[in-house]
């Protein structure tokens, strides 16, 4: 039987349709996109290690990866960003965001290679290598959205400096990121990751269904306070 996100909604006054819809951010990698597990998949194959996804208790990725800094040469990775599959329930999560909000994706955008430059990487040993060719994280991106969300490059923003973005609800994986919204007293949903169990909030939510309840809770205050 097909899981479905289920909640009652009925005498939520989120479900209502506002006249300003509120600005809900939203996060991409970890989030709406399953990026660890592809990416520690393609890290293994390439390095031939034996990296564990759910063990990567750290933001920084070179403390987990045999050849340290190397991992995040994976980044320029062609495609990387493109094949990325969509979290659980993604889809709907996403529709269900934009019948009570304008929803607009906020993420970092990791560098390329520029046209005609490659990256040279040695894999496995030194007779193994690799050139990267010309690669576009944003382009992928933006290529990613629109295909399983239908998001217009309009509604795309890419920035390290995500608190600097206007929005009522920031919906996010990274803990850098969760630390600023909070210092700033700013409303933001945690997506519970391996590497952001140290921190302690009533916001965390261990997959979509329980970020969608929690935007509608949000909402409801929200409105409660402007009443």
């Amino acid at each position: 039987m097909e899981n479905k996100i289920i909640f009652d909604t009925e005498n939520s006054t989120a479900q209502q349709e506002p006249k300003n819809k509120p600005i809900i951010l939203l996060d991409i990698d970890d989030t709406i996109a399953a990026f660890g597990p592809f990416y520690w998949n393609l890290h293994n194959s390439v390095f031939n290690d034996t990296v564990n996804y759910l063990e990567v208790i750290d933001w920084d990725l070179d403390k987990f990866s045999k050849r340290g800094p190397d991992a995040y040469k994976l980044f320029k990775y062609p495609g990387l960003f493109r094949n990325l599959p969509p979290m659980p329930y993604a889809k709907e999560f996403v529709e269900k965001l934009r019948e009570v909000g304008e929803v607009i994706v906020v993420s970092d955008s990791p560098s390329g290679t520029s046209y005609k430059e490659t990256v040279n990487l040695d894999c496995i040993n030194e007779d193994h290598k690799i050139d990267f060719p010309h690669s576009n994280p944003a382009d992928d991106k933006r290529a990613w959205l629109k295909e399983h969300f239908n998001f217009a490059k309009e509604d795309i923003i890419f920035t390290s400096r995500k608190e600097l973005v206007m929005g009522q609800i920031l919906i996010d994986d990274k803990p850098a990121t969760y630390e600023k919204f909070k210092m700033l007293n700013r409303n933001i949903i945690l997506i519970d990751a391996p590497y952001n169990q140290h921190i302690q909030t009533d916001w965390r939510a261990k997959d979509l269904n329980q970020a969608l309840e929690m935007v509608y809770k949000m909402l409801e205050e929200m409105s409660e306070l402007a009443s």
